[in-house]
């Protein structure tokens, strides 16, 4: 499925995901890429309608779910299930 989306989704969509993703807010995109929020906010709703997402956090759980974005939470080079257990602590 992520595929799918990686098809359908353009360049900008997959940067101003990745800016999401990050928490930043439309403003501070729109700042970023040098184009207006109200653009920015047009590329979030085609983000939306185009990954069936309900707004903006179920489309970064949703990008994160098919892999269109990195998880942050795993670090490189280490498998998301990993069975690593924590030291013990005395």
């Amino acid at each position: 499925m992520a595929d799918l989306f990686r098809h359908t989704l353009t360049v900008r969509e997959l940067e101003i995901l990745l800016l999401i993703a990050t928490g930043a807010s439309a403003k501070e995109i729109a700042r970023q890429l040098r184009i207006a929020a109200r653009t920015v906010e047009a590329h979030i709703n085609h983000l939306k309608l185009k990954t069936g997402a309900r707004n903006r956090a179920h489309l970064v759980a949703v990008s994160l779910e098919h892999g269109l974005i990195p998880n942050p939470c795993h670090s490189v080079g280490q498998s998301p299930n990993d069975d690593r257990t924590a030291p013990n602590i005395v």
